[in-house]
């Protein structure tokens, strides 16, 4: 694993990013800021007046993630009504400007939501939330023909979007025609990636749940867009305007049921006050459209052990640079998640 510390550009090099997007461009000044937890994004400011972001792809995963979130974001963009994502200026994954594949997007203004969630008046965190129940349902609006990977295509045609094989991490391998498939294909995937984590023997109880109740996935759910990393650090605000989805690099035709539990759920986990909690909740439940409430209780479970899963496969990455007893107490999060899974 590659992490984004190692991942390091100076003046010269941001210089040379500004120029190829526009020559008459002047880099004013740039900063490393602290978002994410696999790529370098730096905050540029150049002349004439704009504010931009640099992200930096990871060479672990080649140039594939930066294609797939430009492609995301394109994607939303376009085709998920009023959802806002910022536009992307750049893409260059030639390797011969940086020696890593990035794309630079325009600076949304405001400031993450879970900087803010406990903090908001609460008549504009109920509009926040109301306005993020919408476009979640929006993204989910749009429809694939199958499972997996969103294949690379110009024109943005839905209809082509899952060749996947090639050009995609395990986890999104495919495509899948239906979601019991999908989901026994993830877990055997999370399964070999965890084969070394000190988490093992919890990863592997998580593992026997979801393959043993795979036959709750078995109704006609459709494959829709996801964003795959939906939560609050991923949620731009302003006042009680929501500005900007961004770090949408996992999107896929995947699950939206699924995604809208989860996100649900780390958005309820980042409130401390139970007022703010509770009308989160009762909001997402008004828009979740929901008609079998037993089936879908018995079905989140799963999504549930898979959400788990990712944080076991992502240890690693989230532990990196701690200290033992930081590290430890992530580990505890985990596990105690884990043992809450099956009271």
């Amino acid at each position: 694993m590659v992490h984004k510390s190692a991942i390091t550009i100076g003046t010269v090099e941001i210089e040379e990013v500004v120029h190829a997007m526009n020559n008459s461009w002047k880099l004013v000044n740039f900063k490393q800021i602290d978002q994410g937890i696999v790529n370098s994004v730096y905050e540029l400011t150049v002349e004439p007046d704009k504010h931009l972001i640099l992200k930096i792809g990871n060479p672990l995963w080649d140039s594939w993630k930066v294609e797939n979130e430009v492609l995301g974001l394109r994607l939303i963009g376009q085709m998920a009504e009023s959802v806002p994502t910022p536009r992307v200026l750049s893409v260059d994954t030639s390797k011969r400007i940086l020696p890593y594949s990035y794309f630079v997007m325009e600076k949304l203004p405001g400031s993450s939501l879970q900087s803010l969630i406990n903090q908001l008046p609460l008549d504009d965190f109920i509009k926040i939330v109301r306005n993020l129940a919408v476009y979640l349902k929006r993204i989910h609006d749009i429809g694939f023909p199958r499972f997996g990977a969103l294949g690379q295509n110009t024109f943005l045609q839905v209809e082509d979007m899952v060749t996947i094989k090639q050009r995609s991490p395990t986890t999104f391998a495919g495509p899948y025609n239906f979601l019991r498939e999908y989901y026994a294909a993830f877990v055997e995937a999370r399964w070999q990636n965890v084969q070394n984590s000190k988490l093992k023997r919890e990863a592997e109880i998580l593992c026997k749940f979801i393959r043993g109740h795979l036959h709750l996935l078995d109704g006609g759910t459709e494959a829709s867009l996801v964003h795959g990393d939906f939560q609050p650090s991923n949620i731009i605000v302003q006042g009680s305007t929501v500005t900007g989805l961004i770090d949408c690099e996992w999107v896929h035709a995947g699950c939206g049921e699924a995604e809208w539990f989860v996100a649900r759920q780390r958005l309820l986990a980042d409130i401390s006050d139970h007022t703010r909690k509770n009308i989160c909740a009762e909001e997402f439940d008004v828009w979740c459209g929901v008609l079998d409430l037993e089936q879908y209780h018995q079905r989140c479970k799963i999504y549930d052990a898979d959400d788990c899963l990712i944080s076991i496969e992502a240890l690693p990455s989230l532990t990196y640079g701690m200290d033992t007893d930081r590290a430890r107490q992530v580990e505890d999060r985990i596990r105690a998640r884990v043992g809450a899974l099956f009271l």
